[in-house]
């Protein structure tokens, strides 16, 4: 999108055409309701509040979030994942900190993995940063380490940051972790539009070659420079198409 430059036009296009199918399917799962409607509500409620930067859907998802902390089935699953997205995806200190006590006191593995990861979604590259640093301690397992290092070198707020621990823990991580599971994590450099950086991410990943991911890391890079002539040609359309 060429940075944010079009973000607040882009966001009001998004509650425009949002807003009225998620008023209509309401805040909470209705009783008897197919599970495709649920999962539609989570999936425009998330949207909504993300890109479309909803203010109402924001205090909905803040409302979910502190009905979650007393009882996990507070709302269905499917908006319970949306809402930890929503609300840490805006974390500051003090939610991000709630995020990982909440991982850490669950009584699931799907709670604690809902929670833990979400750590990996704040806009403040600072807090994902620190997230990263988790990865490699006994606080994040090992078999979901990478995987959720994936998920935060796909956080566009903080990719290069995150780009960055990889380059420098790179030995680490590939000791911690088995090395056939290296590709998932690189696999969260396709979302990368930069050019500068995919350019450095290219030339690391040539010069750190992982035999057992040979072929898929380079399908990931292929796809990565894909995704930078995107980013090269969509700001003029996306400014055409939302004036």
């Amino acid at each position: 999108m060429g940075g944010d430059a079009h973000h607040e036009a882009l966001a009001a296009r998004v509650r425009a055409l949002l807003g009225p199918a998620l008023r209509a399917l309401g805040t909470t799962k209705a009783a008897g309701e197919p599970e495709r409607t649920t999962a539609l509500r989570a999936t425009l409620f998330e949207a909504s509040a993300r890109i479309g930067d909803d203010a109402e859907q924001l205090e909905v998802a803040r409302g979910h979030f502190t009905a979650l902390g007393a009882d996990p089935a507070a709302v269905d699953a499917d908006l319970a994942d949306a809402v930890v997205r929503v609300v840490a995806a805006h974390a500051d200190q003090e939610v991000w900190d709630e995020l990982r006590e909440r991982a850490a006191a669950a009584r699931t593995p799907q709670d604690r993995l809902r929670h833990q990861g979400a750590l990996a979604d704040s806009s403040d590259p600072a807090l994902v940063r620190r997230f990263c640093e988790l990865v490699l301690t006994d606080e994040v397992r090992t078999q979901d380490g990478l995987f959720l290092l994936r998920r935060a070198l796909a956080n566009r707020h903080a990719t290069a940051e995150v780009w960055a621990f990889v380059e420098d823990h790179w030995d680490e991580l590939s000791t911690r972790f088995p090395s056939a599971s290296v590709p998932r994590l690189v696999d969260g450099i396709r979302g990368v539009g930069d050019r500068e950086l995919a350019a450095r991410i290219t030339a690391f990943l040539a010069e750190h070659p992982v035999p057992q991911g040979a072929k898929v890391i380079s399908q990931h890079v292929e796809r990565m420079w894909v995704t930078v002539a995107l980013a090269d040609r969509v700001p003029a359309e996306l400014a055409a198409a939302l004036a």
